[in-house]
This record gives C-alpha cells, structure tokens and sequence, in this order.
C-alpha cells in the first residue's frame, strides 16, 4: 500500500512543479513585457492567462493533498485495525484459557514497537517525494535538448549582400494551434526597407523571429542570399 501511494504521490507532486513552473513563467512573461500590455490596454487579458494557469496549480495542488489524506487515512485506520484484532482475538483466548492476559499485553506492546518506526517512515515519505520529484524535475530541465539544432553540414556563411525571401511559408508555434502566419511569400531586396503594420498579435515580430532562427517554419523556407537558413550554422546565421 505504501509503494502504491508512494507513486500516486510522486505523480501528483511532479504535476504540481510542472503547474507552478508555468504560472512562474506567465508571471515573468506578463511582468517583463508589462510596457507592451499597458500600451494595448491587454491588462484583463493577462489577468485572465494568470488566472487560467493558477486554477490549474490549485487543481493539482488539490489533487496532492487528495492522495496524502488517503494515504494516511488508510495507513492509520489498518494501524487500528490491527490493535483492535490483537484485542479481539486476544480476549476470545482468554474467555477460552488459551492465552493469559500478560501475554495479550505483551503483544500489544511488541505491536506498538513494530508500528511506531513504520509510521515515522510513512510521515516522511511526503518529504521525500517532495525531494525527489524536485530532483527528477530539475533533471527533466537540464537534459531538455534546444528545439532548433544546426545540421550536421550546416554551412557558414560568407559575407553576406542580405536579399531575403520567404517562400510560402507557414508557422504555428504548436501543432494544436492555428498558423499564425500561412503561405506568405515575400522578397526583400539588400538595402531595401520594409514595413511590417499590423495590430498585437497579427505576427509581425514571429516573422522576423523566422529570420534568425529562433524558430522553424512549419511549411515553406527562408532564404538568405538563396540559402535556406536551416542549412546555415546558428552562430553564423546570428552574428551576420
């Protein structure tokens, strides 16, 4: 029983760092870009994303506190169970001059020696899972490999002239998602200016995210003097 809630515990604990990491990042994202937010007037649609992640932190902090309680309820009502059976069984035997009453007494004391180092175990397992399931986090985090990775023939690029292209391409940020950006083609001479105009969130600066590299395109290519930026080294790419 202790193994099995040992592992409901695990889950729930692990569920409840990943639920706090995004409402810490929802916090950080809506502070450092706090200018952004007021020069829109998105202050209530930011409020409503804090809103959305902290009710999911409390959903799995409830869940947390659910297998504690079933844990040590039930730990405690078989640590009863088991006195009260000692108790019963030990007054039919005496009824029956089968067993004297010392003896009874001696074994609800060998019970109580047994019980007691178990249940200081059981009393630590929350602070243990908290320790571990911090551990297996932080791991999780540190062995995260980055999204986007040069090839292994990536190129570097020579002194570029910075003619830019598009090629039908499409982004979305996840695949459950809507594309923010679909079949756009657009050529940018070297030396030319363009203008991208457009309200919040219409995709102005994951476009020019695309051009780096800070992200993939879904579908289609970007091009850099004709060279597909997925085929050039991400250092290059960057300080060119």
């Amino acid at each position: 029983m202790t193994v099995y809630f040992n592992k409901m515990l695990n889950k729930a604990l692990r569920r409840n760092k990943e639920r706090i990491g995004d409402v810490n990042a929802q916090i950080e994202d809506s502070l450092a870009g706090i200018r952004t937010v007021k020069s829109f007037a998105n202050e209530s649609f930011e409020i409503e994303k804090f809103n959305r992640e902290n009710i999911r932190f409390l959903e799995s902090r409830k869940n947390t506190y659910k297998a504690e309680a079933l844990f040590y309820n039930s730990f405690e009502s078989i640590i009863q169970l088991i006195t009260i059976t000692v108790i019963i069984f030990g007054s039919v035997n005496i009824v029956n001059t089968d067993l004297d009453l010392a003896d009874l007494i001696t074994f609800l004391l060998y019970i109580n020696f047994m019980i007691e180092p178990i249940q200081r175990l059981n009393h630590m397992s929350t602070q243990l899972q908290e320790g571990i399931t911090g551990f297996q986090r932080f791991m999780e985090i540190m062995n995260m490999k980055p999204a986007i990775e040069n090839k292994p023939d990536a190129v570097i690029l020579p002194e570029i002239r910075g003619e830019i292209e598009f090629r039908q391409v499409s982004f979305r940020y996840e695949d459950h998602l809507d594309k923010v950006i679909q079949n756009l083609s657009l050529r940018i001479e070297p030396g030319e200016y363009v203008a991208l105009v457009g309200p919040s969130g219409a995709g102005k600066t994951t476009l020019c995210s695309l051009i780096p590299r800070l992200y993939d395109v879904t579908d289609g290519e970007v091009l850099i003097d004709g060279i597909d930026v997925r085929n050039i080294d991400l250092q290059s790419l960057r300080q060119k």
